[in-house]
């Protein structure tokens, strides 16, 4: 199974050339990015601990000391993260102490990062062929936020690499029609759910794309099975532990309230809100937040509720507009660079991203269109627009949709894998091969 699934026995040797040649590169390029910009790339400070990347890092050291995993308020222990992304830095951080685990964390981030371009890889061999494969990590390695991510001390990087090892055996396995992928599928999805939450809900991708492959529904169940039995018992421990501690059945988290009530807020324009909503919606009976985070997220839930409830009776056509196409245009409209590397002009890759996407909608559409719109890509389509529909009740910004952006990229690699000049390329290389060859 893992040997069909990974296997590049059956490519040629330029490919297996050219393909390690790259990822190689982008190993390299992402371990010169993290030396290089070294501390300057944390989005919080190690004295004040004000965000995501050095409260990960708190936390590691707050387990090591106390047995507790924490988060917003240490030593409390906490439901609001889950606790993916602080056991695998923990080790780095009992090594290498706090801001000294900063750079080996980034190490493995990058290695965690060039695998994913592999996985990339074999993803698009599988929906099309090798040299939408090779086109495709050529353009994922361009795509600067893959990089990025690799810098980041969050749960983009090894997230990322389950989910597109999870999309890899979905591929293979609703082909096969075999139980053992769907178990190994399963162990992905509960490791992937322990870095992010929402992707417990993956499976309505699968089962829409079961649907396409026109499954039975004795199959549906079947195999639905087999991966939910292995993510159950991943997940089992982290619920038991939420409901010993808080004596409260959390079998994911407890911090859907802060982005949820951030997500009310009409294009996110806050002096708005405070003239127009809040003066008429009760905050009285509103608990104070900084006390808990189960207490913070039911206060959030509950603005939030009250918020969307006013704004939706009072001006309903911009807010559903909002809560769909606004929502949307945030998932998209910008790359997820939160600060400049290696390219100091954020209008550069923001342009590049909209080049990325913009030419993998023609590329869809001219493939419905002409009617080889394979299965597998409506898989993929579908996934997509997951990853953005899962979050428009939330926040939303570029850091939900990076982990399907390999999408548009294999979109788009497919273009130029069939584009004249690509063919005219290949014919130049073989004619220069063909001449090397001794008469």
């Amino acid at each position: 199974m893992f040997r069909t699934v990974f296997s590049l026995a059956h490519e040629s040797k330029r490919t297996k050339t050219i393909l390690f040649s790259m990822l190689a590169f982008f190993f390299a390029l992402c371990l010169f990015t993290s030396f290089y910009y070294n501390n300057s790339l944390l989005l919080g400070s190690l004295e004040k601990f004000d965000n995501d990347d050095v409260k990960y890092l708190r936390s590691a050291q707050t387990l090591l000391q106390t047995g507790k995993l924490t988060y917003n308020y240490p030593p409390t222990p906490t439901c609001f993260i889950m606790p993916g992304i602080v056991l695998i830095i923990t080790p780095f951080v009992a090594l290498f102490g706090l801001e000294g685990a900063i750079i080996p964390i980034r190490i493995l981030f990058a290695l965690l990062q060039t695998v994913s371009l592999l996985m990339i890889f074999l993803i698009a061999k599988k929906v099309c062929n090798s040299k939408v494969g090779l086109f495709a990590v050529l353009l994922s390695i361009l795509y600067l936020p893959n990089v990025y991510v690799s810098t980041l001390i969050l749960t983009e990087a090894p997230s990322h690499l389950l989910i597109l090892m999870i999309t890899l055996f979905i591929l293979h396995g609703t082909e096969q029609k075999k139980k053992r992928y769907f178990i190994v599928g399963g162990i992905l999805w509960g490791l992937a759910v322990m870095f992010r939450s929402t992707l417990a809900a993956f499976p309505l991708v699968v089962f829409i794309y079961w649907l396409i492959k026109k499954y039975k529904f004795g199959e549906m169940v079947k195999f639905g099975l087999c991966a939910l039995i292995p993510f159950l018992v991943i997940l089992a421990p982290w619920a038991i532990r939420n409901y010993v501690v808080f004596d409260k059945f959390v079998p994911l988290t407890y911090a859907s309230g802060n982005p949820a009530w951030q997500g009310t807020v009409i294009n996110y324009d806050w002096d708005r809100l405070n003239k127009e909503v809040m003066p008429y919606i009760q905050t009285d009976d509103i608990p104070p937040n900084g006390v808990s985070e189960i207490q913070d997220n039911e206060a959030e839930t509950l603005k939030a509720q009250r918020i969307f409830a006013y704004t939706i009776k009072n001006n309903p056509a911009e807010y559903i507009y909002w809560y769909t196409i606004g929502k949307t245009l945030q998932n998209i409209n910008f790359p997820f660079l939160w600060k400049p590397i290696l390219i100091e002009n954020f209008a550069v890759m923001a342009v590049w991203h909209w080049v990325i996407l913009l030419v993998a909608l023609y590329g869809v559409i001219s493939k419905i269109i002409k009617k080889k719109f394979t299965h597998e890509m409506w898989f993929l389509f579908t996934m997509f627009w997951f990853f953005n529909c899962i979050h428009l009740p939330f926040f939303c910004f570029s850091r939900y949709m990076y982990p399907a952006m390999f999408i548009p990229i294999i979109a788009f690699a497919r273009i130029l894998a069939e584009s004249r000049l690509a063919a005219r390329a290949e014919t130049v290389f073989m004619k220069k091969q063909q001449s090397k060859l001794p008469e």
